[in-house]
């Protein structure tokens, strides 16, 4: 009897890197400005949360971000202190209960540093706590690139003051301040009407 045996060997390569680790971008964010802070005074609603010059972003594939969220990490005021940003071309979603703002969209990181400076803390608290607000800025890149950074506006306290601005018109309105409203009218005999009001 002829017994041919074939014996077949399967080599496994197995690798001792984590799957965790393969994908993971080292991603980063940071401002001109570090740390950055801001000032919300009396008589102000809003300000932006960020420098005017553009955030540095770095180690994203492509130069491309697929999200950012920033977030209000220790609000005071409940809801009269939100985030907000026009960002045409976006998803644009702020979550009232959580203080988040969420912006979606895939960009090149140049568009969204010039997002992000456009960042605006508001507080229109008639009574607001004073104290110091961390803003926490989270960019994305893909399910595992994720860079972060933070910004601080100081809030000083107080009442916010009744200051009205329009188009054209400023009206302040204090206890302490008379603000008169005079009209000329011209005629043709060259005449001045002065007129005084007591209220």
């Amino acid at each position: 009897n002829n017994n041919n045996n074939t014996t077949t060997t399967t080599t496994t390569t197995s690798s001792t890197e984590p799957m965790s680790t393969v994908d993971v971008i080292d991603l980063a964010i940071s401002f001109p400005q570090d740390p950055f802070f801001v000032q919300l005074v009396t008589g102000v609603s809003s300000v932006f949360a960020a420098p005017s010059a553009p955030a540095t972003i770095t180690g994203a594939p492509n130069n491309e971000l697929v999200g950012l969220r920033v977030a209000i990490l220790n609000p005071q005021d409940n809801a009269d202190e939100f985030l907000s940003v026009v960002a045409n071309g976006f998803s644009v979603i702020y979550n009232a209960n959580t203080f988040e703002l969420e912006v979606v969209g895939t960009a090149s990181v140049d568009t969204f540093a010039s997002i992000i400076s456009q960042i605006t803390y508001s507080n229109t608290a008639a009574s607001r706590t004073a104290g110091v607000r961390t803003i926490e800025f989270i960019v994305f890149a893909g399910r595992s690139g994720v860079g972060v950074s933070q910004t601080f506006v100081e809030v000083v306290g107080g009442e916010l003051t009744s200051t009205t601005t329009s188009s054209s018109t400023t009206t302040s309105t204090s206890t302490t301040t008379t603000t008169t409203t005079s009209t000329s009218t011209s005629t043709s005999t060259a005449t001045t009407t002065s007129t005084s009001t007591s209220t």
